[in-house]
């Protein structure tokens, strides 16, 4: 197996995984989460819906044989951590937190080959 293709499953299995989680999380409604989510202005009802999105995005994620329909889970989940980031930076969060998203967003594009 060639070095870039050992990148790209390594790398599309790290962010299924982080995306399941956290879906679950956000999806469960654990009242941590909650919190934080009202500390970045939030409402709880939008963090579900996220939750179930992420969980939908990796379902749709693993259908073989279907290019645009990865090429779209991509994109939410591109959106959702820019979103994610630009939320940090506006609650003037510390810097490793708003770092997070960053790292999951280029563990997240590195995955995008062809």
């Amino acid at each position: 197996m060639s070095a870039t293709k050992i990148t790209y499953y390594s790398s599309t299995t790290i962010i299924l995984l982080l995306m399941v989680i956290a879906g679950y999380y956000d999806a469960s409604g654990n009242r941590a989460v909650i919190e934080y989510a009202k500390h970045l202005g939030y409402p709880s009802y939008f963090i579900e819906w996220i939750g179930w999105c992420k969980i939908i995005g990796v379902i749709l994620f693993l259908i073989p044989k279907m290019p645009r329909l990865r090429e779209w889970c991509y994109a939410g989940f591109s959106f959702e951590l820019l979103s994610g980031l630009i939320s940090h930076i506006v609650s003037k969060d510390a810097f490793w937190i708003v770092m997070m998203p960053v790292c999951h967003f280029s563990v997240n594009n590195s995955g995008r080959m062809r």
